[in-house]
């Protein structure tokens, strides 16, 4: 019965997960992490990298509503 019940919750559990996953939330916490990640280094060039990755991701995106 307490295997049932713990598999149940599992399942609602993973169906919510991938719910909320949408495109929003993992742009949301990619941006998020890699700013992170590019704020915890000293170097400049990682700085460009992630500005180029920005530039790009939102140019595709605004295109993708245009088309």
């Amino acid at each position: 019965m307490v295997a049932l019940l713990g598999k149940a919750f599992i399942n609602v559990g993973t169906k919510l997960l991938v719910s909320l996953a949408s495109e929003s939330l993992i742009e949301w916490a990619f941006f998020k992490i890699a700013k992170a990640v590019v704020k915890s280094t000293k170097t400049p060039h990682d700085d460009e990298w992630f500005q180029k990755i920005k530039e790009t991701y939102e140019a595709t995106k605004t295109s993708k509503v245009s088309e």
